[in-house]
């Protein structure tokens, strides 16, 4: 079984990208992640829809993948600011997810003053 984390969204300043453990920029994420994972359908797309609560987050399973999105403004204060954090295999759990979260990208995470928490 293949195995994979990415995180799409902001990083150091505004815009939202795709980076993989330890940060490193992935420009071209469509050569990497099936559809429908690519920035366009991430930047906003598995979000919670309705108010952009902080940490409110939505578990999915797309593909082999298990993707956590929340609305986040710990970089970009303006609205549609959001995170995903993307795992394989798609089985892991909401707890799971955010543990890995924490433990593959501590660069993000520690920056949270919010509670990541089910919809």
């Amino acid at each position: 079984m293949r195995t994979g984390a990415y995180y799409f969204g902001c990083h150091g300043q505004a815009g939202h990208f795709l980076w993989g453990p330890g940060m490193g920029k992935i420009w071209r994420e469509e050569h990497i992640l099936p559809l429908p994972l690519h920035a366009s359908v991430l930047d906003g797309g598995y979000a919670p829809q309705g108010p952009e609560v902080e940490g409110l987050a939505l578990l999915h399973r797309v593909h082999d993948w298990t993707v956590l999105a929340f609305w986040d403004r710990s970089v970009d204060t303006r609205g549609k600011c959001n995170s995903v954090f993307l795992f394989q295999p798609n089985t892991l759990t909401f707890e799971q997810a955010v543990e890995h979260a924490r433990v593959i990208f501590p660069e993000v995470y520690s920056r949270f003053q919010f509670q990541i928490r089910p919809c």
